[in-house]
């Protein structure tokens, strides 16, 4: 950013840089980017209290306090070149007022600011119309999310410039409720591409079967739809979604308007959850995990989709395929029906995964209990919405009761996601008939995708029992420490 005001003026003044008092709301905040350049160029570590980000700690300088980055004798300033935003914006200054807006104002004190007839320098509104474009950009955004600081409470002797609406908004980030009419918003945020495998949890159809239990809220930050998800009180981003097609100021979406979105959703979560709870985000794909990594963000491989050809998985062709093969011909004997789920069935299907729920679990105690009983609400959901969330449901009949019943959705033109499966466990065989036909209905599809497994080694085992011919990764990201 350019010397504002001139050079001449400030050395004639001698006033920046020297404060009344040690706790001056006036002294300089530094980033932690900031305070490594400015100790590389010379100023002490104990001039912060916190590598991470903090005011500086001001030296003696008569009855007053200046900066240690200040020469006493020349009054010239031995980090000019890498000053931090506060010292390159003054005499203007970031402030909330009352209603906690964000204003960029003026500094009555700078002598540059006010003309002898008491009118504002001329050159003043240019340059609040440059700092307007500047606080505006995704860089800035991120930079004043990660460091509230930079914002000092309202001040006397300023005078309001400009009111930030833009800013107030990105960095307060408003939440609305997550609901059914939000689909069409969601899918517009889901980045699209020829050749792309998907996440299932890059879909609306995951999260909104969970909406009973998880308190979803979301917002749009910095172009990117943030999905938030509480329970128990504790908050964490349940998805990440920005258009990679979205082309921002004449250029494709890079690092800087991703790091804006997520600096702000980390400031959001962290207003919210207990100090000693890390905030992080869930269900990143690679590549905007690869982007946060570059960020600066702690990324982590946590867990992945499981992804099979749908060719395979109909002719179970091969020695590879052989108990598959055999257990699929065991449930036919039982000359099982595939039909459409319609609404009627939904009790009979809730009482067969109460069956299915009581079998699976080894004891009341069991970890996976609330997991599993959860699911109760998951599945009900599913099949009372199954319409709207454009779900294809099936069921199996066996001498004309229902034994299982499948539910799943189109992720993309070539790609279909079982969503969820249950089938009667004292049917040898059924699960894997049932898995098998459904797929072989979704003729259109090349990749059928089922989810990961929860962390759980027996849905592990079943899955990879089916030979996947991907893995995609899923990825958490947190913030370095």
């Amino acid at each position: 950013m350019s010397s504002f005001p001139p050079s001449e003026d400030c050395f004639s003044c001698r006033g920046c840089c020297v404060f009344d008092r040690s706790d001056s709301p006036w002294l300089p905040y530094f980033s932690k980017e900031e305070i490594d350049q400015a100790i590389a160029f010379g100023v002490s570590e104990s001039a912060f209290s916190s590598r991470t980000g903090s005011k500086i700690i001001p030296l003696p300088h008569g009855d007053f306090v200046r900066c240690p980055a200040l020469n006493p004798v020349t009054h010239a300033c031995t980090i000019y070149t890498v000053r931090p935003l506060d010292c390159q914006l003054y005499p203007f200054i970031l402030m909330r007022d009352k209603t906690d807006q964000v204003i960029l104002a003026l500094h009555e004190a700078c002598p540059f600011v006010l003309s002898s007839s008491g009118d504002l320098h001329p050159e003043i509104q240019k340059r609040a119309e440059t700092l307007t474009q500047f606080l505006q950009s995704p860089e800035t955004v991120a930079l004043l999310a990660t460091n509230p600081n930079l914002i000092m409470p309202i001040q006397p002797d300023t005078i309001p410039v400009v009111v930030l609406d833009h800013l107030t908004d990105a960095l307060t980030c408003p939440l609305r409720p997550f609901q059914y009419k939000d689909y069409p918003i969601f899918s517009k945020f889901r980045s699209q591409g020829e050749n792309r495998l998907y996440l299932a949890h890059s879909a609306f159809q995951p999260h909104f079967i969970w909406s009973d239990l998880l308190d979803y809220q979301w917002a749009i930050i910095a172009n990117a739809f943030c999905l938030f998800a509480t329970s128990h009180g504790i908050t964490h981003l349940a998805w990440h979604g920005h258009s990679k097609q979205t082309v921002t100021d004449g250029r494709c979406e890079t690092i800087a308007n991703i790091s804006a979105s997520v600096a702000v959703a980390f400031r959001a979560m962290t207003d919210r959850n207990p100090k000693h709870v890390p905030c992080r985000i869930d269900n990143l794909d690679e590549q905007t995990a690869q982007l946060l990594d570059k960020a600066g963000y702690h990324v982590e491989q946590i867990s992945f989709d499981y992804l099979y050809k749908r060719d395979e998985i109909v002719h179970l062709a091969g020695n590879r395929f052989h108990s598959q093969r055999a257990l699929v011909n065991q449930a036919a004997r039982r000359q099982p029906i595939l039909r459409p789920f319609v609404p009627q069935d939904t009790a009979n299907c809730l009482v067969l995964l109460e069956q299915w729920v009581t079998t699976i679990l080894d004891s009341p105690e069991s970890p996976n209990r609330i997991m599993r009983e959860d699911a109760r609400f998951a599945h009900n959901v599913v099949m009372k919405w199954e319409k709207e969330l454009r779900l294809i449901g099936r069921v199996v009949e066996i001498d004309h009761l229902i034994a299982g019943y499948t539910f799943g959705f189109w992720l993309a033109s070539d790609q279909f996601c079982v969503l969820i499966e249950i089938a009667d466990r004292s049917i040898r065989g059924l699960s894997a008939w049932l898995f098998h036909e459904f797929c072989r209905e979704q003729s259109g599809a090349i990749w059928i995708n089922t989810m990961d497994d929860g962390g759980l080694p027996g849905l592990a085992q079943s899955k990879r029992s089916w030979h996947p011919a991907k893995l995609i990764p899923s990825y958490t990201a947190t913030m370095r420490l």
